[in-house]
């Protein structure tokens, strides 16, 4: 509740939507933070989440956890007023359909190799790396260090890039191996 609450909301002043990850409700049960699908739902609406991320979670126990008390309505006016907040902006209550269409006239497909999005990607990617603590001076590391690079993913282009690629192509993505190789 701490981080997206009073840390997200108060402090930070984040006004929007908060959406879970894929499933990753659910997945509070399979970390051991909720015994069940309840009490997952119940914690995920109560710290601040207002949708759901394809699970069934919320459809299935909310209407139960708020017959019950265990969740004040007024959790469920926050989580759907932000939800229908950003419908209106986006102009979908004026035109549900307006974003509607075919996969490939989606620009994030179609112009996914452009210069452009990948000089941006880039930049993005530059600006939010962050080195906690550089104890002993470890990096930049030194071309003679020898790092042994293990694992399924160390020259796996396609696994690389995960789940979401959209309509990213293996020959868009560097390896760890080929990028700490080429450093």
């Amino acid at each position: 509740m701490w981080l997206m609450q009073d840390l997200l909301r108060k402090e930070w002043g984040f006004k929007g939507v908060a959406v879970s990850d894929h499933g990753a409700i659910n997945e509070l049960i399979k970390h051991g933070v909720a015994k069940d699908s309840r009490e997952a739902a119940k914690l995920a609406i109560k710290a601040g989440i207002d949708m759901s991320m394809n699970d069934k979670a919320y459809g299935e126990e909310l209407p139960g956890l708020l017959k019950s008390g265990e969740v004040p309505q007024s959790d469920l006016d926050n989580a759907v007023r932000e939800v229908l907040g950003a419908k209106y902006d986006m102009g979908l209550f004026a035109d549900p359909y307006l974003r509607i269409g075919k996969a490939e006239d989606d620009p994030a497909d179609v112009k996914a190799d452009s210069r452009l999005h990948r000089a941006e990607a880039r930049e993005v990617a530059r600006k939010s790396l962050v080195l906690l603590k550089n104890q002993n001076e470890t990096l930049p590391l030194k071309k003679q260090t020898r790092i042994a690079l293990v694992g399924p993913l160390a020259k796996a282009p396609i696994d690389i890039m995960g789940s979401w690629a959209a309509a990213g192509q293996p020959a868009q993505s560097v390896t760890v191996f080929d990028g700490m190789r080429n450093a």
